[in-house]
This record gives C-alpha cells, structure tokens and sequence, in this order.
C-alpha cells in the first residue's frame, strides 16, 4: 500500500509537469513530449522511501499492543492473579476494538482515493462521515461493556480471584473505547494522505504516558495513590485520550482547513455512508473472527494450570501482532 501511494503520487507530479509543457509547444513537440511522458510513468521507489510510510503504520498497528503489554510487564511484580486478569481483561478489551479497527480500512480506502484524485475537499467530507460513525460505534460498544462485561467474565473465567481481579481492571479502561476508535480513525486518516510519521507520534507518547502512570498508579510513586490493577487500566486510559487529543490538536493546527474541507459541517450523504459501509463492513467481521479466535483460545488457557497461564500470557504478545 505504502508502494501504492507513492507511485500515484510520482504520476500525479509528472502528468501535471506534462500538461504545462506540452500546451506551450508544437504538436510534433507534444507527440514527442507524449512518448517521454510514456516513459516517465514508469516510476521506481526506493526501499527506503517504502519504509519511510510502512514503518509508522507498522508501528501504530502495535498501540493497543504495547499498552497491555506494559501493563502485564508492571503487574507481574504484583501477583499472578493481577497478571492472570490483565491479561484476560486486556484481550476481552481488545475484542471490541477490532470492529472500529476494521471500519478504519474502509475509511482509509476513501480517503485515499480521494487523495489520488487530488479531491482535497472531498477528504473532510468523508473524514466526517466516519467520524459520525466512530462516535455512535464508540458509544454503542461502551454500552455492551458496561451492561454485559460482568456476565460475560463471569462466564469465561473460573477463579473468583481472577475475575474479581479482570473486573476492577475492566471498570476503568472500558471508557477508554470511546477515545481508541477515534484514535483508529485518525490513523486511517493519515496513511489516507500518505503522512504517516503522525502515527509514529502518537503511538511514542501513548507509550510513554502509559509506561510513567502505570509506575505511578501501579506502585504509588511520585505522589500517585496506590491502585494496584486498576492503576494499570487508569494509566491506558489516560494514554489513549493523550493519542486522542494529541491527533486532534495536531490535525487542527497543521492540516489546512479550507483545502482539506476539515473542522466545518458538511452535508450528510446516505449513499457515501452506505458506500463507506460496503467496503468497511466486511474488514470489520474478518477483524472480529480473526482476533475473537484467539480470545476462545485463551479464554481454554484460562481454565488450565496457572503456570500455563502465565507462560502463554508472555507467549501471545510475539504471536498476535504478526
């Protein structure tokens, strides 16, 4: 895709360089400018330039990752229990993100169609149709783990410590969805337009803030009240609305508004949405098959030994990124 973007925008840049020469010339000199604007096309990138756009969306594919790797890393000091219910809790959290992860596919192939065609305006337009949708999608997912995370971890989990445990975890970092699925959309966004590097930004600040409150709220340093597992859930939440308002400010401050067509209401479209849907919404189910195939079997892991538990829950963080 990162290949993709670049020749595009090769093509575009030379076409638009072939125009300008050729309305100023003769015709034989256009037939002949027409034969060398034939062999520009073909466009070479570098392996360099490849890895300049894929590492960042590479990276930020890891966000969700890194943080629940970060809390498994600082409450392993604290039990196994806490451990156990990190990790459970964690992967039933993530489980819900798939959906908006695989509605921000769809958001990034319109967007970067839009860009292609150098339809700037259309972008916000677009932007804003998914944004309507993220939030009602946010919200409705917010509401599943407030009504129905107790029962279903009841269900799933044996020990009564361990799910005591997932729930104190889950009280917290459920309101954290409502900030990630926009934090997806941002991300589709800025591949959209071939500015990756944002990404880079956003998912380096998630780490750090997490990292420093889970330090903090974990163990009670640096003046912080001693929350124990639910330190771990309050410092993801709060590292995700730092993503959250750090893509906002950014995007407000440094994409122009009138070019993009961003920050202003336009008009709502039905057809874009059910366009938009058409494309999203099988990404979004093979998201959620292919992710919730791991959670049942994590969820079998559960119900073996503690030391099974343990050893798979380092095991997964190498599997399911790739």
């Amino acid at each position: 895709m990162a290949l993709m973007y670049l020749e595009a925008n090769a093509k575009i840049q030379k076409f638009q360089q072939f125009i300008y020469l050729t309305n100023q010339q003769s015709t034989v000199q256009q037939i002949n400018k027409i034969s060398y604007f034939c062999t520009m096309l073909k466009t070479s990138v570098t392996n360099r330039e490849i890895w300049r756009i894929a590492y960042p969306i590479m990276l930020g594919n890891l966000a969700q990752t890194v943080i629940t790797f970060t809390d498994t890393a600082f409450l392993g000091h604290l039990g196994t229990i806490e451990l156990s219910a990190s990790m459970m809790a964690g992967l039933f959290y993530y489980v819900f993100t798939t959906l908006a992860m695989g509605f921000a596919v769809g958001i990034q192939i319109f967007i970067a169609r839009r860009y292609g065609e150098g339809n700037l305006k259309q972008i916000g337009v677009v932007f804003q149709h998914g944004a309507l949708f993220v939030m009602l999608l946010g919200l409705l997912l917010l509401s599943l783990l407030f009504f129905f995370s107790d029962g279903l971890m009841n269900i799933i989990i044996e020990s009564e410590n361990i799910y005591v445990a997932s729930m104190k975890y889950l009280d917290i970092r459920r309101f954290g969805i409502v900030f990630v699925v926009f934090n997806f959309l941002f991300r589709s966004f800025y591949v959209g337009i071939s500015n990756t590097k944002v990404i880079t930004y956003s998912t380096l600040l998630m780490a750090v803030v997490n990292i420093f409150f889970d330090w903090g709220l974990i163990f009670g340093n640096c003046g912080l009240p001693e929350m124990g597992i639910g330190g771990a859930a309050l410092a993801s939440l709060l590292a995700e609305l730092t993503a959250f308002c750090f893509f906002w400010v950014y995007t407000f401050f440094t994409i122009p508004h009138e070019e993009y067509g961003m920050f202003r209401w336009h008009k709502l479209q039905p057809a874009l949405m059910g366009n938009i849907l058409k494309v999203a919404f099988p990404c979004m189910i093979q998201r959620l098959f292919s992710f919730g195939a791991w959670f049942a079997f994590f969820i079998l892991i559960e119900k073996m030994e503690r030391w099974a538990r343990r050893l798979l829950g380092c095991h997964r963080w190498f599997v399911v990124p790739i």
